[in-house]
């Protein structure tokens, strides 16, 4: 049991911890308290607060658990629960990849592990992260508290990233020859349909938005060293860089450094015409649009009239190594090669049905969320159209 502060009691300084101690003796389960009030800290730090408390829950590595775990990895810097902070199938790829190495997972913390799980964690031969920056709090904090090791790679968006969290992982499990076995089949597997779809790609344009600081990093690093394109993020906001601090350095080491556009439009929050300001400036830094070589990823309501690719959409499939590293390539492709179509009114009814609000597939349920449609939408944007007619 969890009891997470507000700002409410914060504020008036309520004495939680004491009220928590008095009721232990009364409730039948582990309490654990948060304090996490919003005005303390922020939307990160948060995180960072409950993935090290969650090492206090933790028992240290006995020679009997460290043996039935030897061949077992932990996934950890999840977020996932009812709001579908993360793609399920993506987590399952991994699972699978793991598995297919001969290895197994224990448990994806935080993603509807048990306490039991949670508890024999540090017997685990490895902690595996899946956000970096989430990721290494957790396995920092485990690694001084228990000597767990930690494989620390960015997200495994695309062949490169997925190959690194592999030998990673298999480094640890003592499975490097297993690890080298497995990557040859699964690239083998999609190899003549991502080699076309590379050959189409390479060389091309690719704008990230920066709203999401850790995926459009690991974003940039797939299709740059993948594809073979041209990197532009913007608004990767300032304060993302201190927050992702540990997927920059990463990224850095890595010898990528892409292009990023900072706008005043998007400074200048609660102004009417930030997105026209943001858009005109985008179009001044890169020299103009053109539908036949640029793709924008991020958002289909967004404003460029090239061709775009959703990767929130991608729900049915997974995004994360060999076969998410097809999807994406499918869907660059397609996106260019129908970036002379409309974008479909259709598709935005869709993906953001009638008296939803601004919801989309992904707060709803993972049966509906799986039914929905690829990611791939078309080039030019109605404006002045609602998002529903």
């Amino acid at each position: 049991m969890v009891v997470a502060t507000s700002c409410a009691s914060g504020i008036i300084g309520d004495c939680v911890d004491d009220v928590v101690n008095k009721a232990r003796s009364e409730i039948q389960s582990e309490i654990m308290t948060i304090h996490c009030e919003g005005f303390a800290g922020e939307y990160r730090s948060g995180f960072d607060i409950v993935f090290r408390q969650i090492v206090d829950f933790m028992e240290p590595p006995t020679p009997e658990r460290k043996a039935q775990l030897a061949d077992s990895v932990n996934i950890v810097g999840a977020k996932m629960g009812p709001e579908r902070t993360e793609v399920e199938t993506d987590v399952k790829e991994l699972v699978r990849l793991i598995e297919g190495m001969g290895a197994r997972v224990h448990s994806v913390i935080a993603g509807d592990c048990t306490l039991e799980e949670l508890k024999q964690a540090p017997s685990a031969a490895v902690n595996c992260t899946l956000c970096l920056d989430l990721g290494y709090t957790i396995g920092k904090a485990m690694s001084d508290k228990f000597g767990t090791p930690l494989n620390s790679t960015i997200l495994p968006y695309g062949i490169t990233a997925t190959e690194k969290w592999l030998e990673g992982a298999a480094k640890y499990l003592g499975m490097e020859e297993q690890a080298a076995a497995l990557m040859e089949k699964e690239y083998a597997a999609i190899k003549t349909e991502f080699e076309a779809a590379k050959g189409y790609i390479e060389g091309k344009l690719a704008i990230i938005e920066g709203h999401d600081a850790i995926k459009c990093l690991s974003l940039a690093h797939m299709l740059d060293r993948d594809f073979g394109m041209r990197v532009v993020i913007y608004n990767f906001h300032p304060w993302s860089t201190e927050a992702r601090e540990t997927s920059v350095d990463y990224l850095l080491e890595t010898g990528l450094d892409p292009e990023i556009l900072i706008t005043k439009g998007t400074l200048a929050f609660g102004k009417y015409e930030s997105m026209k300001q943001t858009e005109d400036e985008l179009l001044d830094f890169i020299g103009g649009l053109d539908a036949d070589s640029v793709v924008y990823f991020g958002s289909s309501l967004s404003f460029p009239h090239i061709p775009v690719v959703d990767l929130n959409a991608i729900l049915n499939r997974p995004r994360f190594g060999y076969r998410g590293a097809l999807k994406v390539a499918r869907c660059i492709k397609t996106a260019l090669q129908y970036g002379f179509r409309p974008r479909s009114a259709l598709t935005k009814q869709m993906v953001f049905p009638k008296n939803s609000g601004l919801a989309s597939t992904q707060s709803l349920s993972g049966k509906l969320a799986q039914d929905m449609p690829d990611c791939t939408v078309y080039a030019e944007k109605r404006r002045g159209k609602c998002m529903n007619e």
